[in-house]
């Protein structure tokens, strides 16, 4: 007997019990490319990977922080863009290295004047781009 389990966005085959023939019942567990096996070892059916933008507005450090939904581990993250209400030069936004996890991440966002100065974007709209791991 076959059961689909979600778990999150994942679906697996399992086998959750065996009838009909003689002798021993052979083991339950999930379906695998070489047979039953664990659930950590078997295969996610669901083969489509959710992707989604969030946003966020940059504070007075530059620091966006993105609150994310629906994910079970820390999603692959892109930074799509930094939008400034007001242009003053060029904009940088960068994913702030270790931060992103299951619920979330941050990205700096600096400008640089005409004349070199970089400093910290206040009021930025950054959006990055998420597809589950």
């Amino acid at each position: 007997m076959l059961a689909i389990e979600a778990d999150g966005t994942a679906r697996y085959l399992e086998v959750v019990d065996w009838s009909g023939g003689t002798g021993t019942k052979p083991d339950v567990g999930y379906v695998g490319t070489t047979g039953i096996t664990t659930k950590a070892k078997a295969p996610n059916l669901n083969a489509a990977k959710r992707v989604a933008f969030f946003s966020g507005i940059s504070i007075a450090n530059g620091i966006t922080n993105i609150a994310f939904t629906g994910f079970t581990s820390p999603p692959t993250v892109a930074v799509v863009s930094a939008t400034p209400a007001v242009l003053l030069g060029a904009v940088k936004s960068e994913l702030v290295a270790g931060s992103v996890t299951k619920d979330g991440c941050q990205v700096k966002v600096t400008t640089a004047s005409l004349a070199g100065i970089v400093s910290a974007l206040v009021g930025a709209t950054v959006t990055v781009l998420t597809i589950e791991a």
